[in-house]
């Protein structure tokens, strides 16, 4: 009996913790604005990455930028130590890999008009499992979480969708090898014809 209950009170704090973290999973419809002419709807967030498209197991840079697009000063909390989190998913809209877990000690920013501060992060192209994602197509949306005047928004952008290819050398047919190797040593490349 006793097993039966702490069984269902881990199952019902597993499920618990799934549901928590998918409420505050930030999607494209998420970006929370004002009404107001002024304020936090001044404060842009955009990201974009160093390039489209990168070979296998090629690092994806990827850069998030806060700007000020207003005529008064912004004093923003970031909730978490980093600015922002990155939410990547496959061709199917599947996530395949979320940077969740930064959430440490708040920060605070004041942004001028016209200011601008960036941030870098980087994808190593491992899932959420640290298995190394397929070849093919992959969104990559930032999320990044503020505090404005006590209230607190969700911002996303979407970088423009990167390309996985084979990695070059893997993507050379076998004989490719062998042709360099004969050009170095012509006298096999003769004797081989014979």
């Amino acid at each position: 009996m006793k097993k039966n209950v702490m069984a269902a009170g881990i199952f019902l704090s597993i499920f618990l913790l799934f549901i928590a973290s998918s409420l505050t999973m930030c999607t494209a419809h998420s970006l929370a604005t004002t009404n107001n002419s002024s304020g936090i709807d001044d404060l842009e967030f955009k990201l974009k990455t160093d390039k489209t498209t990168y070979e296998e197991g090629e690092r994806v840079d990827i850069t998030g930028f806060f700007t000020n697009t207003g005529t008064e000063v912004l004093k923003i909390t970031f909730p978490s130590l980093l600015a922002y989190d990155i939410h990547i998913k496959d061709t199917e809209g599947i996530y395949v890999y979320d940077d969740y877990g930064h959430r440490l000690k708040p920060w605070n920013r004041t942004f001028k008009p016209g200011d601008t501060m960036t941030f870098g992060c980087y994808w190593t192209q491992l899932n959420n499992i640290g298995k190394s994602v397929d070849v093919g197509n992959y969104s990559i949306m930032g999320c990044a979480f503020v505090i404005y005047k006590g209230t607190e928004y969700r911002l996303t952008d979407s970088a423009p969708t990167i390309e996985i290819t084979e990695e070059k050398s893997r993507a050379m047919p076998n004989n490719f090898l062998l042709f360099r190797f004969l050009q170095r040593f012509p006298v096999l490349a003769y004797l081989i014809n014979l």
